[in-house]
């Protein structure tokens, strides 16, 4: 009996101690591993720094920069691999809306805008959704697009973020080229000439966009929602949910280009909103951990 319980005992304790070997690791990586080594690396150098062995120090030097190479590529390939896994989710959320909101129409593209790294003053295409598209990230790179606060209707939604909630502008006009495009671009939505110079094609025969800035409770921004669509509409107004009369209604019917007309519920954007919201939150919650 003494025996058996002696070995309960241990293997109570292996247990124990692999349980918390495994909350240890849960929260470690191999990045950790290389602060540790480089930790050492710099101790030693400290050590050696008052004696007068310079091949000692020359050594340590060297590997102290190698493992500092080493930490900083695993690192930028985890965060790379983080961007894809949210433009994953991303993707799938968007053609999910799409599949539930249009149809699994191909006439629809959707745009997560986030801040330009490199110019805060700006929101640039970070994660873009179209079906026949490669990824979010490369079809979101291949733009040259971006929008300061209150420009366009992109920096519009970006000016007035937080209150987390879709608006609808209807472009009610046919480009007969794409000086007429970049005309109306610059001179009627206010957006710099540079910039439309290089907006896509895709772009031209856009009549219907949607927009959404959003916050999380803190108030920090989250990012700005743009679906654009190439429907067209003879009776929309400018300002989107109103009828002749002034009066706002609860769905306005399109023509797409394949002739078929579309129909926009704006009950259930209400939905899509908060699901957007509650995504991005937790997208930004886990890149600051």
């Amino acid at each position: 009996m003494r025996e058996r319980g002696a070995s309960d005992r241990r293997h109570r304790r292996r247990l124990t101690g692999q349980r918390l070997w495994r909350r240890v690791r849960r929260y470690t990586n191999a990045a950790d591993l290389l602060d540790v080594v480089l930790l050492g690396l710099a101790i030693g150098l400290a050590i050696n720094a008052t004696s007068v062995s310079a091949v000692v120090t020359a050594i340590l030097g060297t590997l102290y920069l190698v493992v500092l190479v080493l930490k900083l590529s695993l690192t930028f390939r985890t965060r790379k691999a983080v961007d894809r896994l949210h433009g994953e989710v991303l993707w799938g959320l968007f053609d999910l809306f799409n599949e539930q909101l249009f149809g699994n129409d191909c006439y629809v593209r959707f745009t997560l805008f986030r801040v330009d790294p490199l110019d805060a003053s700006f929101i640039v295409p970070w994660y873009r959704y179209e079906r026949g598209g490669s990824d979010a990230i490369s079809d979101a790179e291949r733009s040259f697009a971006r929008y300061a606060k209150g420009e366009g209707f992109t920096g519009k939604a970006w000016q007035e973020s937080g209150n987390n909630q879709f608006s609808l502008a209807v472009i009610d006009r046919k480009f007969s080229s794409r000086g007429d495009f970049e005309r109306y671009y610059s001179q009627e939505l206010r957006i710099d000439e540079e910039l439309v110079k290089h907006l896509s094609e895709y772009m031209e025969h856009v009549g219907v966009i949607l927009s959404a800035g959003f916050c999380d409770a803190r108030g920090k921004f989250l990012g700005v929602v743009s679906i654009d669509l190439q429907w067209t509409s003879d009776s929309a107004s400018d300002d989107g949910r109103e009828d002749d009369e002034g009066e706002e209604v609860d769905e306005i019917a399109f023509v797409a280009p394949d002739g078929e007309v579309r129909t926009l519920d704006f009950e259930k954007f209400a939905t899509v909103a908060i699901s957007l919201h509650n995504v991005l939150r937790s997208l930004a919650e886990s890149e600051r951990r």
